[in-house]
């Protein structure tokens, strides 16, 4: 049987632009065969037939009547021409009278029944043409969704180079999706035919639609094997958003979904009238009622009914429905009202959103393995982006000795190149598999790679496995990483699938000694600190200071190499001797890996939890019923059967509730910042349009009005005695910040393009180098910028010891601290013989009357994942809800005095880490804070506080 399907490619044109002189790629999309002049640009459709077991692509009788009605329709056009010429070089020859001359009068009547018939034919043909041309135009909307498709394909390497693909690569998975249809419809014959009747025989709309479907399945499916966890969901978005603006322009228009992408534009300058609603919240809402007559009342609703103030501090507001008469908006409506008002839960808003509108596989693909990428190969070559944890070479050699037998050939990146060269050419022409492990640690091997595997003599049996970092993707070859079928090979975000993974590996150590069920017992032990470690990763800096960490194989084979070692060296009757199995796995052999006190100390509070008495003779452990002697398929088992919720999966990964709340607000950020990087190709509907007047006269106007807000003059430092080291350390601050006022303003207006972080919301890293950090939008930053300069102009109007210090607005708290340690030491102390005595006192800010002796008042430090409590004057455990008050410590007083013999705080007493922002880059100081938990309880849940104030 045969049927009509169809293809999708995209050609670029490149044309010249009058206006600007200069060449502009401008992309045509169209339907086209493979072997078509590349001066052309038309649509064609395949006909796929199948001929005994081979399936064949060829054009159909449809095209084909086409192009013989247009060869047809030129050949009369030239017979015409000839005639007319022949009878007009007759007419100027003829001699005496024309209707005289008998040969010529038949030659005339001749001529226009020749005419006549042309004409007529000529007719008829361009009518032919024009039916087919309708029903061709039935197929153009699955051209426009696979040229969209194309487009956001391509917009991934904006997000990480890791993510280049080639157009061959895309045509070789629409191949397959192709082919994989036929066989299906002819599979179910009976039931397309009973559709296609049903249908009054528009059998082109029909297929157009199912395809459209499929295909933009496949691409999704291929596309998200090779992506980062963080980024599926970016892609998912990205990819529903594009499709319903594109073809659905009147319900998402896309001034709504760019609103819904990046957010409102920044501050109204309205005053925020709303006490329980943060003022970028309030101006969020805003600028959503200016632009659409939708929310027309939106914000007078707001101020009007306390109703709103409930549905805010919901803890899953995206399950039910608006207050009010508003209950009755569209689920797209309801995505801007959570943008604005709740943005922590756009992820899981969204993911509901694409269920309904997609399906549900476009939220929860599902987990593509080595070997199920292996087995359906689209290129010669396949890189698999190594996740950390994971070792994807023992699954690569695996399945090769399972499903192909032959020998694998190894490669060291290491040895000679040209030797590595000739290895993997003579391998490429006889036909096998090569693999290149860590292929980032050699970048210069894989450009002569390049020769090799565009040998047309290449065999097809020829398949190279590469192994290489994300992180250093940028250095590898573009052709190489485009034309590569790609996997990454992530760690789980769930605690359970780890737990899994884990102990297929570390169960294969459980070998014949005389304590096997103690050896099973505490393997297991290590399993479980092992999966809580790379758990904790996914929670950045959160889980870990400076996350993640490259927890490896190696890392459980030698620790299960000391658990081995310290049974077989004790007696059968001896007990485990905890601290030194601790202190040899736990510090040594992870704990190596730390870069911060802060992650090591998080490390030794994991080990103590885990490798205890306890865990080891109780059988409850993590609600995991473990028998002592149960044996390795009994322990799998067990894991595997395990119904945790959300809840404890976070519980059992050393965290607290809170961290569910910022787990939410981490995605949320990451979903930002991925789409505004995608945004110019989401909610277009003609992706072909360069970038217009009027996007760069609105990015012209935001540039000029951050200069507008910048202050005119600088702050006068220059007759202020600066004898006293504490005005003299105020001097200084005034003069960075004179500095950084004047390098922000030289940078918007010594440029003749426009800085590309403007679109975006983004800080230039060369502000916060030379500025100061921060974790929020450029908006925020600039802000943040016009308060410091504010404050200190205020001081420098009069220079004295200010009361309090608002150390969130200082330029450089770290110096700052110092400078104020040396102004309070007396002598004959040094600088390493003083450290701060802190003091947390009761009163506000405003209500101290002087400033410290022999210190200082500091405020503006916010605490994270933990709260002030003023009743129990401590920190306490945070509620983890959006509204959470007194996230804020009161004054603080630091007075200088000397070091004691006895360091060690008071067990009272917690080291909380201070933190210049909340992405926990720079570590300020550690703040002795009174706790009445164990400390070992912040630091696992990852409690500290930042100088950053709330966006």
């Amino acid at each position: 049987m045969e049927k009509t399907l169809f293809f999708f490619f995209i050609r670029f044109v490149k044309r010249k632009n009058k206006r600007k002189g200069e060449g502009v790629w401008e992309k045509k999309f169209c339907l086209m065969e493979e072997d078509v002049p590349s001066s052309s640009s038309f649509l064609t459709f395949l006909k796929v037939r199948r001929k005994g077991g081979e399936v064949e692509v060829a054009s159909p009788p449809t095209e084909q009547a086409r192009q013989s009605l247009k060869k047809e329709a030129n050949q009369r056009t030239i017979d015409m021409r000839k005639a007319e010429q022949e009878l007009l070089h007759k007419l100027s020859t003829a001699e005496g009278e024309l209707l005289d001359n008998p040969e010529l009068v038949a030659s005339l009547n001749c001529m226009k029944q020749e005419t006549s018939r042309m004409e007529e034919a000529l007719q008829q043909a361009i009518e032919a043409q024009q039916k087919i041309s309708q029903q061709r135009d039935r197929y153009r909307a699955a051209t426009g969704r696979g040229a969209l498709l194309f487009m956001q394909v391509q917009a991934l390497e904006r997000l990480n180079p890791m993510y280049a693909f080639s157009i061959d690569m895309y045509i070789q998975v629409f191949k397959d999706t192709l082919l994989t249809s036929v066989e299906r419809q002819e599979d179910d014959c009976d039931a397309f035919e009973a559709h296609r009747k049903g249908m009054a025989g528009d059998v082109i709309a029909l297929l157009a639609s199912e395809f459209s479907a499929v295909a933009t399945q496949a691409v999704f499916l291929h596309i998200v094997a090779g992506l980062k966890r963080e980024d599926k969901l970016v892609f998912s978005v990205a990819l529903c958003l594009s499709i319903l603006g594109h073809e659905r322009p009147n319900e998402f228009p896309p001034e709504l979904l760019a609103f819904l992408l990046k957010g409102p534009p920044g501050s109204t300058n309205t005053p925020n009238c709303i006490p329980w609603l943060p003022d970028d919240k309030w101006d969020a809402c805003l600028s959503l009622e200016q632009r659409s007559p939708v929310f027309k009342g939106f914000t007078g609703d707001l101020l009007a009914h306390t109703r709103w103030n409930q549905w805010y501090g919901l803890a899953t507001p995206e399950l039910e429905g608006l207050p009010g008469e508003w209950q009755s908006v569209t689920s797209f409506h309801k995505l801007l009202v959570l943008r604005c008002l709740r943005p922590d839960r756009m992820p899981i808003a969204l993911e509901n959103f694409m269920r309904t509108e997609l399906g549900p596989i476009y939220v929860d693909p599902p987990q593509q393995g080595i070997g199920e990428v292996l087995s359906r190969p689209k290129s010669h070559t396949v890189i698999l982006w190594s996740g950390l944890g994971n070792d994807p070479l023992s699954a690569v050699k695996a399945y090769h000795s399972a499903k192909i037998g032959s020998s694998l050939v190894s490669i060291d990146v290491h040895d000679e190149l040209n030797d590595n060269v000739d290895s993997i050419s003579r391998v490429a022409l006889k036909g096998g598999w090569c693999v290149l492990d860590s292929v980032h640690l050699a970048p210069e091997l894989l450009p002569l790679l390049s020769p090799v595997l565009g040998n047309s003599e290449i065999s097809p049996r020829f398949l190279m496995v590469l192994t290489a970092d994300p992180a250093c993707a940028s250095e590898l070859p573009v052709n190489i990483v485009r034309g590569s079928m790609k996997l990454t090979t992530d760690t789980s975000c769930s605690l359970k699938p780890i737990l899994q993974t884990t102990w297929d590996v570390a169960s294969q150590y459980c070998t014949s000694i005389t304590r096997q069920g103690e050896l099973r017992r505490l393997l297991f032990l290590l399993t479980y600190f092992h999966a809580v470690c790379l758990r904790r990763n996914i929670f950045l800096r959160r889980g870990f200071v400076n996350a993640p960490y490259a927890f490896g194989s190696s890392d459980l084979s030698t620790s299960r190499h000391v658990i081995q070692m310290l049974l077989q060296q004790t007696a059968s009757n001896t007990q485990i001797h905890w601290s030194d199995l601790r202190e040899m796995v736990v510090t040594e052999i992870y704990g190596a890996l730390c870069t911060s006190d802060t992650d090591l100390e998080i490390i030794k509070s994991i080990g103590e939890s885990i490798f205890s008495e306890h865990n080891m003779t109780h059988s409850d452990f993590c609600r995991l019923p473990l028998e002592m002697n149960a044996d390795a398929q009994e322990i799998q088992q067990t894991i595997s059967g395990a119904e945790w919720s959300a809840e404890d999966d976070v519980k059992y990964s050393m965290l607290d509730a809170t961290s569910i709340t910022e787990m939410h607000q981490i995605r949320s950020v990451q979903l930002c910042e991925g789409l505004r990087k995608l945004e110019h190709d989401i909610g277009r509907q003609q992706p072909d349009t360069p970038d217009n007047d009027h996007e760069r006269h609105a990015r012209r106007a935001k540039q000029s009005d951050i200069i507008k807000q910048l202050p005119t003059t600088p702050i006068d430092v220059s007759n202020i005695n600066t004898s006293n080291i504490i005005i003299s350390t105020w001097v200084q601050e005034a003069s960075y910040c004179n500095a950084v006022v004047e390098m922000v303003r030289n940078d918007l207006t010594d440029r003749d393009d426009v800085l590309p972080e403007l679109l975006t919301d983004d800080v230039p890293q060369k502000w916060i180098s030379r500025g100061f950090e921060t974790s929020h939008g450029l908006a925020s930053w600039i802000q943040s910028l016009l308060q410091r300069d504010l404050l200190l102009r205020n001081w420098s109007a009069n220079p004295q010891v200010p009361r309090v210090v608002m150390i969130h607005l200082v330029f450089r708290p770290k110096s700052f601290l110092v400078n104020m340690l040396i102004a309070g030491m007396k002598p004959p102390l040094t600088l390493d013989a003083c450290h701060f005595d802190v003091e947390i006192l009761k009163k506000s800010a405003d209500k101290v009357g002087a400033p410290a002796r022999n210190g200082v008042h500091i405020w503006g430090m916010r605490l994270l994942l933990c709260k002030w409590s003023s009743v129990a004057q401590a920190i306490d455990q945070s509620s983890g809800t959006v509204v959470d008050g007194n996230s804020c410590l009161p004054v603080i007083t630091l007075r200088v005095c000397e070091k004691s013999g006895d360091d060690d705080h008071s067990p009272e007493l917690w080291s909380c880490p201070v933190y210049s922002t909340a992405s926990r880059r720079t570590l300020v100081m550690k703040l002795p804070i009174p706790s009445k938990k164990a400390t070992s309880f912040w630091t696992l849940v990852g409690a500290c506080a930042v100088l950053e104030s709330a966006a």
